[in-house]
């Protein structure tokens, strides 16, 4: 008979407790997430302890789930071992899913309305109405239950493993040519042999793996079927990374009878070594401008960012067609409109449009490190937010996949922009225009893509009337041909395309059409781009003019196919731009934003595509940004060994406590989460002290969970429909 391992349950329970606690922290982190925020009670502490928290929690219950899978596969055989998992994973999993998610839709909305100061019967009244259709009482997500469904899966996948290594048709044939039980049992076994040398490499192998996947982290991925790889890439990509702690944590059962050489004196000593190398990703990432938690370039934008300039952005919004009258009928007043963002942190009511000439424009200027920020307008701060379906909606922001929105395609409700170090001054939009003003034209949110400021080309041949010029790209080169159209000397005048075969071609080297080039047809057929002219003038300014209509691509806001069509904006010709002709070198350079030559989805370095997001995320394709994900993932199995070390050193006794709540983990982990949206909303609102708020919703949450698991869960069918036939006899 196999013996209880009471540093490994001691080690579950713990973590269960931290993963509770880790939802509670998420009503008082400093950046915005689906939990609600007091925006007077947030502090960057619990932002810190989450990232510290996430870092490596999963991964270390993936890795006591795939011991415990080994330990019932051997015990019981791997149809029952299948079995037991569907039994005790699969079924809790369609059991609870659709109660919890009514409950939680329930419990968030219920803070969010505290958080907007409705008061807490308005807000439980309100939160009973959110469902509005039979739709709305579907759970289109597992929630917090993903792991088991993940785990369920991952089950599935070691049982048909072992079975094919374990049957003799098969593993003769195997063992032959890779002696595979050998080489994993030496593989895990150094981690008790030698752990430091073993911990370096385990965590050298799980950076790799992660850099191979291009993932930054591994992340739960809440949907059904999150782990299917052709409809959920992302999902597959942490359901292999997980994998891997599942599959080493079935290994280090083999291995059990030596889990006691784990020393923590070594284990901490290469995590101490270890701890520049994290801090210098978190650096890294801060610097960079890509992080996976945004409050943490908050933290440190003081030291890392002091000495770079804001930059005004005005925000505009039209009430013109805003129904004032439907305040009439309702009880609340008419406070204001309001600015949210994620660079003020959603924050409520902290930012408040003005309308001084009473033409029913609100704006509001505020000074904005560059980057991508998410906007949003609201009346009376967040009251509103549940009335969007309803006639008033005191929300307003882009329709879902608004094509002027910077990130089209985004679920969010929100505007998006990339603000740079130039000043922004937004076009008023209509409130619940989408993207057009309140007279029904089209509004422009400006820098969709990081469009360049200036474009050099290099003039490949300079005559009296034809000008050739060059422009790099990824693959290759991109060589235009232009026909004086106009009396001048030098580059002075108008240009065209050269009506040609070939007067603009892509290929491997300059002039150079191999690749793609016009045939005479097109002449034709994209009349509207060889009738544009460039101008230079003798000033030093230039201008595009292309009439009524030029060649739009799918990549521009509200286009959608490559067609001829009205100029969009910025590459529409409204800013005169200047240049310089350096004659000498065989270069012009375009200044300005927007100005170019021949077509407008041709930049140095590449091409604009259909993805906004490509010429943002350039940085994370090359090798700087592999480092960073290799650097950032590698601290993450040398904890969870950390964690193995302490708890078999210091919970290898038994202990009725830490057993008792190993026992409850398992009910703990599916209530607790509507819980940490319910007990913070009784307290916001308040002028309490965060860290004592954070303190008494823990205390409380703890409590419901384990007073309910004793008296409801623990000898009643749902503790066996849980746990088994512990408690029965």
């Amino acid at each position: 008979m196999i013996q209880r391992l009471h540093s490994l349950d001691s080690m579950r329970a713990i973590l269960m407790l931290i993963g509770v606690y880790f939802h509670v922290a998420h009503a008082y982190t400093v950046e915005p997430n689906f939990w609600s925020r007091d925006p007077k009670s947030v502090s960057a502490f619990f932002s810190l302890f989450n990232v510290i928290t996430h870092y490596f929690r999963m991964h270390a219950f993936f890795l006591i789930a795939g011991f415990f899978g080994a330990l019932l596969y051997e015990r019981k055989g791997g149809k029952e071992m299948l079995k037991n998992r569907f039994k005790r994973l699969y079924l809790p999993l369609l059991v609870f899913s659709w109660p919890l998610w009514i409950i939680n839709v329930i419990c968030s909305d219920f803070a969010k309305n505290q958080a907007s100061g409705s008061g807490m019967i308005k807000s439980f009244s309100n939160s009973f109405t959110i469902f509005s259709s039979f739709e709305d009482l579907i759970p289109f997500t597992t929630q917090h239950l993903w792991f088991l469904n993940f785990l369920f899966i991952m089950s599935f996948f070691a049982f048909v493993i072992k079975y094919i290594l374990d049957g003799s048709k098969y593993y003769g044939f195997i063992e032959d040519r890779i002696p595979t039980k050998t080489l994993l049992g030496r593989s895990v076994g150094i981690l008790f042999r030698k752990p430091m040398i073993g911990t370096v490499i385990l965590c050298f192998s799980y950076s790799l793996l992660m850099v191979v996947l291009g993932i930054q982290e591994a992340q739960g991925a809440s949907a059904w079927w999150a782990w299917f790889p052709l409809y959920y890439p992302s999902g597959i990509k942490s359901f292999i990374a997980f994998g891997f702690f599942y599959f080493i944590g079935w290994h280090i059962y083999y291995h059990r009878d030596n889990l006691y050489k784990l020393r923590t004196k070594k284990q901490s000593l290469l995590v101490a070594i270890l701890i520049p190398v994290c801090f210098y990703a978190t650096f890294s990432m801060v610097k960079y401008s890509i992080p996976p938690y945004p409050f943490v370039q908050k933290l440190f934008e003081k030291t890392i960012h002091e000495n770079q300039p804001t930059t005004n952005v005005t925000f505009q919004v039209d009430l013109a067609k805003f129904d004032f009258s439907e305040f009439e009928n309702d009880e609340s007043s008419f406070r204001g409109v309001y600015l949210q963002g994620s660079f003020n942190n959603w924050c409520g009511e902290c930012d408040k449009m003005e309308d001084e000439d009473g033409d029913l424009i609100f704006t509001k200027t505020v000074d904005i490190n560059p980057g991508i920020i998410d906007y949003i307008f609201t009346i009376n701060g967040w009251d509103g937010e549940n009335l969007a379906e309803k006639k008033l909606r005191w929300l307003s922001g882009p329709f879902p996949d608004s094509e002027c929105d910077a990130l089209p395609g985004s679920e969010d409700n929100t505007y998006s922009i990339k603000v740079a170090d130039k000043e922004i001054i937004l076009d008023p939009v209509c409130w619940l225009g989408d993207c057009l003003d309140c007279k029904g034209n089209q509004v422009y949110h400006p820098l969709q893509h990081d469009i360049p400021d200036s474009i050099t080309y290099s003039v490949l041949l300079l005559n009296k009337n034809r000008l050739k010029l060059s422009i790099p790209n990824r693959d290759g080169y991109w060589t235009f041909t232009f026909d004086r159209n106009s009396v001048g000397e030098g580059i002075i005048g108008n240009w065209k395309l050269a009506p040609i075969e070939g007067a603009y071609k892509v290929g491997p080297s300059p002039d150079d059409g191999s690749s793609w080039q016009n045939t005479i047809d097109l002449l034709t057929k994209r009349s509207c781009l060889f009738d544009d002219e460039y101008v230079f003038k003798e000033d030093g300014r230039f201008q595009n003019i292309f009439g009524d209509e030029t060649w739009n691509e799918a990549w521009q806001k509200g286009v959608d196919a490559d067609k001829c069509g009205v100029p969009v904006f910025p590459h529409n010709g409204a800013e005169i731009a200047t240049y310089n002709y350096d004659e000498d070198e065989s270069r012009i350079t375009l200044f300005g934003t927007g100005a170019f030559l021949g077509i407008s989805k041709v930049f140095n370095g590449g091409e604009f595509t259909d993805n906004p997001k490509d010429i943002d995320n350039n940085q994370k394709h090359g090798p700087y940004y592999s480092s960073f994900i290799f650097l950032y993932n590698f601290m993450v199995p040398s904890v969870i060994m950390l964690l193995l070390a302490l708890f078999i050193n210091i919970f290898n006794t038994e202990s009725r406590r830490m057993r008792y709540i190993s026992d409850a983990s398992y009910w703990v982990y599916i209530i607790h989460l509507p819980l940490t949206h319910l007990i913070p909303g009784f307290f916001h609102g308040s002028n309490m002290n965060v860290f004592l708020k954070f303190g008494l919703s823990s205390v409380i949450i703890t409590l419901i969970c384990f007073y309910s698991y004793h008296y409801l869960v623990r000898t009643t069918f749902i503790g066996q429909f849980l746990n088994g036939r512990k408690y029965f006899d």
